[in-house]
């Protein structure tokens, strides 16, 4: 899903405006690999733009049960999936399009209170405008990036979700690239 919204009223965008994506490189399970994939490789076709990865990864931890049973463990082990390094990078190319000056306005699609001191750092030193749109539709703003001061927090609105989508069938260097049912 990829949206270009004006982000104010004399600044207009295309999808040709939109330089750089941040996304994990690996799923959980292979049906999301292949979905990946897919998306992937639909966004390679458009024009301009870079995708910098971060991953997953995977580890056993060691934690306590909310509400173990009684007479029993009072401390499991779990596989732990976590995301990282996508919002670190997220804010170095951010912070280095500031410094070369290569960008005027970035929205960022994320609820991660990691990014709001970059958020903040942006707009005080560089006065990047900076939007945030929100991708949990019943989850309200993260606090932390309310308190960076962006220049807009919105929601994803399902028309603009449903116009943003990628066509059915795409082509690339590899071929056609069919939309699965769902990303």
């Amino acid at each position: 899903m990829l949206s270009a919204e004006p982000c104010s009223p004399t600044t207009t965008s295309t999808a040709s405006d939109i330089l750089r994506s941040g996304s994990p490189t690996a799923p959980a399970t292979p049906f999301a690999a292949n979905r990946q994939d897919t998306y992937l490789r639909a966004l390679a076709t458009i024009p301009h733009l870079a995708i910098h990865f971060g991953r997953f990864q995977r580890s056993i931890a060691r934690m306590p049960l909310a509400q173990p049973a009684p007479g029993g463990p009072k401390i499991v082990e779990m596989i732990k999936t976590e995301e990282k390094r996508t919002d670190v990078n997220i804010a170095t190319h951010l912070l280095c399009d500031a410094f070369d000056r290569d960008c005027e306005a970035a929205v960022m699609i994320s609820n991660d209170s990691d990014l709001a001191a970059p958020i903040h750092l942006l707009r005080k030193r560089f006065g990047m405008r900076i939007g945030i749109i929100n991708p949990y539709k019943k989850a309200p703003c993260s606090r932390d990036l309310t308190s960076a001061r962006p220049m807009f927090i919105k929601h994803i609105r399902a028309r603009v979700l449903r116009d943003s989508q990628f066509p059915d069938k795409l082509e690339d260097r590899q071929g056609v690239i069919t939309r699965p049912a769902a990303w």
